[in-house]
């Protein structure tokens, strides 16, 4: 059964923001994900509490914004600045204003962080708190990761259009790596810019 949010699991969210949205070789930090839906899901102060404690042993700090007054898409070291300009950008017009405003210009980068980005955006507009929402919003920023202009096939449905792509790729073998390694070496193929 869905359970609400309790103020443990909102105060282990926010203490979480100390942590980089990736750690070790470009992992994704899942805590404030995890928090959540454990949460959701009944899971007790203690099991919480064990989360947290188990997962911030491994996780790098966030680190301090650099001062950048415009971060650069796709910059890693941008992500403290990210923040803090979601943050801005929120109290001055609104977090539906700025999800309005932000979601198109981020699309073509929907793979930041193995797709993780946007998962988390997911959960922070669940949440509905604008400090989770800044950090979301910062890690799909800072983990810009453009597909290539994507088209659609004329004449073909959804469903036939991705049956046609997982026949060409049904025996894709990868290098090896993590999901955000993949992907990024998916888009570099030349079938991949065949269908795409």
């Amino acid at each position: 059964m869905y359970q609400p949010l309790t103020s443990t699991g909102l105060k282990l969210i926010k203490r979480s923001h100390r942590f980089a949205p990736t750690f070790g070789p470009r992992l994704s930090n899942h805590l404030p994900m995890a928090i959540l839906a454990m949460q959701r899901l009944g899971a007790s102060t203690v099991q919480l509490n064990a989360e947290y404690q188990s997962a911030s042993d491994h996780l790098d700090p966030l680190g301090d914004a650099q001062g950048v007054s415009s971060p650069t898409l796709g910059n890693k070291e941008h992500n403290a600045n990210f923040v803090e300009y979601y943050r801005l950008m929120q109290r001055e017009i609104g977090t539906e204003e700025t999800l309005k405003k932000t979601i198109p210009f981020l699309l073509p980068g929907i793979s930041a962080g193995a797709f993780h980005g946007v998962i988390r955006l997911a959960y922070a507009v669940e949440l509905d708190d604008i400090d989770e929402i800044s950090h979301a919003l910062a890690y799909w920023s800072s983990g810009y990761t453009p597909l290539v202009d994507l088209s659609f096939r004329q004449g073909l449905t959804a469903e036939a259009d991705l049956n046609h792509a997982l026949s060409l790729f049904h025996d894709q073998t990868y290098i090896e790596g993590i999901i955000i390694d993949h992907v990024e070496e998916l888009i570099t193929l030349p079938t991949y810019q065949i269908i795409a």
